[in-house]
């Protein structure tokens, strides 16, 4: 069986309310999925403009702010036509002040749709263990667990 790396770049999108609660967006992927916007790079992409244009695509928030040397990876494997492919994505963590979200027009193809949610309820809803784990190290960090 072949393999092949596969890259993808993403960002954990953060809303911090008035009072203080960080609320995290996930998209629902038209397979039944929920996790952090990603997608892989285009021709003259870097990681970070890959990032926040699949960010864009997939809840339209095109305003966001990363945190400085702060990132997050996820490795996994998948067979898709006979070939093994040993993904990595990256993720940026983003603090941002729009709270309105949704896919763009367009890729409805690709994302059911993209909504916030507290912790607890991420924890929930996110459907990978691998993501899962992402949240909980972006959330230590959030409460001051980790510092850079």
């Amino acid at each position: 069986m072949n393999t092949v790396e596969d890259n993808s770049f993403g960002i954990v999108p953060i809303f911090k309310k008035e009072e203080g609660t960080y609320m995290f967006c996930l998209v629902e992927h038209v397979d039944g999925h929920w996790a952090f916007p990603k997608g892989h790079s285009e021709r003259g992409e870097n990681q970070e403009q890959a990032a926040r244009r699949e960010l864009f695509e997939e809840t339209s928030i095109d305003k966001i702010d990363l945190v400085p040397n702060k990132e997050f990876a996820e490795n996994y494997s998948y067979i898709q036509d006979g070939i093994l492919y040993e993904k990595t994505v990256k993720y940026f963590l983003g603090i941002t002040k729009e709270n309105k979200i949704g896919p763009v027009r367009g890729f409805e193809n690709e994302i059911m749709s993209a909504q916030w949610f507290t912790y607890q309820d991420l924890l929930a809803k996110i459907t990978f263990a691998e993501s899962k784990k992402i949240a909980q190290d972006a959330y230590a960090f959030l409460a001051g667990e980790i510092k850079l």
